[in-house]
């Protein structure tokens, strides 16, 4: 007799075979919050996509020879946008319970058009009032650093981290026409400086979980220094708050403010660039 057939027992009840076990099995799921869910504090692996958008403020000069050292605003003199949006990429490795590697990429470009107002010198190239320029302005960002966790456990964690935020600055200024006599003949010039700043870094940061899908999350970072050629001083503050839809996927909102003040002064040229920038920025989330 098999065990559809066999009589039971009375005030007793027998299932197919295998259908207790899964009932076990789906019982001890839903009562173990933690076999369902991860906790964002412990992810290996963590990468974030999304898009910033930033106010920036630009100002510097780029000399050559005996040329006066007169800082240019890049909005009024140059016509660039005051601001932009753009994408980014984050990737932190969490390679021990405490310590974790952290790298951020990023990109701003802004371009613009104006008719001069005055005269000014800019890379060893002189201009003068009224004529038409166009502008690029590029800056691509990558942090990279290693973060140390003095305090954490399953709902905050708070630490401090070292490392180099690496800037590379491109201006292409464009005399766009110019006219000369009657013939309306044409005549332009091009001047571009680039500039390569590797900034060391100083940072705090801190986790704190309200629940187990809905965190807040802030850091910190400065540091002034003079190394070879550079000199320069760098800030910056970002606070961010993310959910998680799921244990892996989720969804983040963060506020940035970022201050960058760097000096190169080679042999052939000075270069200065002061860079102000702050806004919003909204991103996918994915850990494991």
């Amino acid at each position: 007799m098999d065990q559809f057939s066999r009589p039971a027992l009375p005030g007793t009840w027998h299932s197919p075979t295998g259908l207790n076990a899964r009932c076990v099995t789906l019982v001890a799921l839903f009562s173990c919050p933690s076999i369902l869910s991860a906790n964002p504090l412990n992810d290996t692996h963590i990468f974030r996509a999304g898009a910033l958008h930033q106010d920036m403020d630009i100002s510097g000069y780029v000399i050559r020879g005996d040329a006066p050292k007169v800082e240019l605003d890049f909005d009024e003199v140059f016509g660039l946008d005051d601001s932009i949006t753009s994408a980014f990429l984050m990737y932190q490795w969490r390679f021990s319970e405490r310590w974790s590697l952290h790298a951020t990429y990023s990109r701003l470009e802004s371009d613009g058009g104006v008719v001069t107002s005055r005269d000014f010198n800019w890379n060893g190239q002189d201009y003068e009032a009224g004529l038409e320029l166009e502008s690029d302005f590029q800056l691509d960002t990558l942090l990279a650093v290693v973060n140390y966790s003095f305090i954490k456990d399953d709902r905050k964690e708070l630490g401090a981290g070292f490392g180099v935020h690496a800037f590379d600055i491109d201006a292409d200024v464009r005399l766009a026409a110019r006219l000369e006599g009657e013939d309306g003949e044409r005549s332009g010039s091009r001047t571009r400086s680039e500039l390569l700043a590797p900034l060391p870094n100083l940072r705090v940061f801190g986790t704190y979980l309200f629940t187990e899908r809905w965190s807040i999350a802030g850091s910190a970072g400065w540091l002034s220094f003079n190394y070879d050629d550079f000199d320069g001083d760098y800030l910056f503050l970002n606070l961010t708050t993310e959910y998680r839809f799921t244990p892996r996927f989720g969804v983040g909102l963060a506020y940035q403010v970022s201050e960058i003040d760097v000096t190169n002064d080679s042999n052939s040229s000075e270069k200065s660039f002061d860079i102000d920038l702050s806004g919003p920025s909204i991103y996918l989330t994915y850990g494991f």
